[in-house]
């Protein structure tokens, strides 16, 4: 079931008082299936002007084996939960998400609804990439399509919006927003409490 959006009112940028995200309570977490991946395009993180390989062509490690070979990626270990990654052939930006899901921005304004700088993204080899892409859900990467942070009114809560998942997705604690960076001058006042999804952490 896709949960209605709700829409912004106002933009705060200072951390909330008595702790940005404090609640003890949230909605009960659950697993809706994913909704179809929408259609990826590079983020342009940086001036070097990196493009991204052709398309149905495998990045080649060292030893003449595709970056994507099992024993390789094996070998490789992906980032914690909450790094920001890319490679130094790619621009595009990826986040490993709650469960180890990769997700990527599909351009610099998804980025910074959540971000107030490049700061913080780790550059790391194909086969870690490679590893990342193995462990998510589907081996893929998802968009965090039209992403933003809320905070309704009248409560210390913050949602992360995550189309895949059907919509807000409550984040747990301050620790959990801290690990993943996001900006507190990005979330945005709303007045309503929003239906949804499996919480973020």
């Amino acid at each position: 079931m896709r949960f209605v959006r709700k829409a912004a009112l106002a933009l705060t940028g200072a951390v909330l008082a008595g702790g940005l995200i404090t609640a003890t309570t949230g909605p009960a977490s659950a697993s809706p299936a994913p909704k179809a991946k929408a259609k990826a395009a590079a983020v342009d993180v940086a001036a070097s002007g990196a493009s991204s390989p052709a398309p149905g062509t495998a990045p080649k490690a060292t030893g003449g084996q595709p970056a994507d070979s099992p024993a390789l990626a094996a070998a490789a270990t992906c980032p914690a939960q909450g790094s920001r990654i890319k490679t130094s052939s790619n621009a595009r930006v990826y986040l490993v998400g709650p469960g180890n899901i990769l997700y990527f921005f599909n351009d610099s304004t998804e980025y910074f609804a959540l971000y107030s700088s490049y700061s913080g993204i780790k550059t790391v080899s194909q086969t870690v990439m490679d590893a990342c892409h193995a462990q998510s859900y589907d081996g893929s990467g998802w968009e965090l399509a039209g992403t933003e942070l809320i905070k309704p009114s009248g409560t210390p809560d913050v949602y992360i919006y995550d189309y895949f998942f059907g919509g807000w997705r409550w984040i747990t604690s301050q620790s959990v927003f801290d690990r993943y960076g996001f900006a507190p001058s990005k979330i945005v006042g709303v007045s309503g409490i929003p239906a949804a999804g499996p919480n973020w952490s």
